[in-house]
């Protein structure tokens, strides 16, 4: 589950951008640490 309010103080207005990157190219999500965003389902 994602913590809305510990996103918008680690990633500001970028986390839907982000985000979709993430997905495009992450979307398995082989890279990640304990802040990555996870990409969409």
């Amino acid at each position: 589950m994602i913590n809305l309010v510990l996103i918008e103080a680690y990633y500001g207005n970028n986390f839907e951008k982000i985000r979709e990157v993430k997905t495009k190219y992450n979307p398995e999500n082989l890279f990640h640490f304990p802040q990555s965003i996870p990409p969409y389902d």
